[in-house]
C-alpha cells in the first residue's frame, strides 16, 4: 500500500513546486489622438500645412487611417499607420506644388567609393594639425 501512495505523492510534491507566471499584458495600441499626432508631424515634414483632422479610423488589423486637410483645402494627406508603433505604412499626400513621392537616394558608380558617414562637409575648413598649446606654469607661492 505504501508504494502505491509513492507516485501520489511525488506528483503532490513536484506539484507544490510549479510556479504559474501570468502572461505579459497584451502591446498597448495608439489612441487616436496619437495617431493623429503622429500623422501630423509626418505631414509637416514633407511641407504640408496641417489644420484639421477629418477623420481617424481604426480598422481591424490594428491600422489606423488618418485623413488631414489644410490650407484651406489645398493640402490633403491620407496616411497609414501602425497601429502599436506609430509608424508610418503608406502616405498620400497632396499640395498645390503636386504630389510628393518620395525619392530613393542616388547608387554612387560602381567604381566610385562612398566618403565615410563621419566625414567633413565640403566647405568645412580643415582641422589643425600642430599640438595643443602647453599648459599654463603654475603660480608662484604668496610672499616668495
Amino acid at each position: 500500500m505504501e508504494l502505491r501512495l509513492f507516485p501520489a505523492a511525488l506528483l503532490l510534491l513536484c506539484a507544490c513546486f510549479a510556479e504559474a507566471r501570468p502572461r505579459p499584458p497584451p502591446p498597448r495600441l495608439l489612441s487616436a489622438p496619437e495617431a493623429v499626432a503622429f500623422a501630423t508631424q509626418f505631414a509637416r515634414s514633407r511641407g504640408l500645412v496641417v489644420d484639421f483632422t477629418r477623420s481617424a479610423r481604426l480598422d481591424r488589423h490594428a491600422r489606423w487611417h488618418v485623413v488631414l486637410t489644410g490650407a484651406r483645402g489645398r493640402d490633403h494627406a491620407a496616411l497609414t499607420l501602425d497601429g502599436y508603433s506609430g509608424r508610418v505604412l503608406g502616405a498620400n499626400l497632396r499640395s498645390p506644388r503636386g504630389e510628393y513621392a518620395p525619392q530613393a537616394p542616388p547608387t554612387p558608380p560602381a567604381g566610385e567609393i562612398e566618403p565615410p558617414q563621419d566625414a567633413l562637409p565640403s566647405g568645412a575648413p580643415p582641422p589643425p594639425q600642430e599640438a595643443p598649446p602647453p599648459p599654463p606654469p603654475p603660480p608662484a607661492p604668496p610672499g616668495g
